[in-house]
């Protein structure tokens, strides 16, 4: 995901290792049944400073195209991953 997200967004917009939060607490138990990776993808600019679960939060939509981007592209490598073995 960090490749692809380095593609995608460009490493200038790439946080690696943020500090810990609490916004995955249960995701650890997905993790304990199958493989995956747990990202956020910023969505904050001037218009757009609000936190998810306060009363004046508007999503970005304007991050739509990125995150689809991210999402092919992660099913593109998939995928072809799996037809070369």
């Amino acid at each position: 995901m960090i490749a692809i997200a380095n593609e995608v967004m460009g490493s200038e917009r790439l946080v690696v290792d943020p500090p810990p939060e609490m916004g995955s607490e249960d995701f650890c138990y997905m993790l304990e049944q199958r493989p995956g990776c747990y990202f956020l993808l910023g969505q904050a600019d001037d218009a757009h400073q609000a936190a998810a679960h306060d009363t004046n939060y508007d999503f970005n939509d304007a991050i739509l195209p990125m995150g689809a981007s991210l999402w092919v592209r992660l099913v593109e490598r998939r995928l072809s991953a799996a037809g070369a073995s």
